[in-house]
């Protein structure tokens, strides 16, 4: 079985969070905006999180999530999907 890639976007606890239970289980994991306490790997851009990854989870407020999803847009796989995961 090929392992997954997920990347996680998103500022706050609930996006550290998930990303770290992600790493915890043992998903290859990179984030974007995750803080640096929350021990996951991070990239500096949405490309270097994006590109190769089989989901994208974005954990953003509602007024950050367009942003979000247009700059990882044009880095999405043909395959990979896309989790909008907003707040209000």
């Amino acid at each position: 079985m090929t392992p997954v890639k997920i990347a996680v976007i998103g500022p706050g606890d609930a996006a550290d969070r998930l990303a770290l239970g992600l790493v915890s289980a043992g998903t290859e994991v990179t984030g974007v905006n995750l803080s640096e306490a929350s021990g996951v790997p991070v990239s500096e851009t949405f490309e270097g999180a994006v590109v190769g990854a089989d989901l994208v989870m974005s954990l953003n407020s509602s007024t950050a999530a367009l942003r979000a999803a247009e700059l990882s847009a044009p880095h999405l796989a043909p395959a990979a999907l896309y989790a909008d995961l907003n707040t209000a």
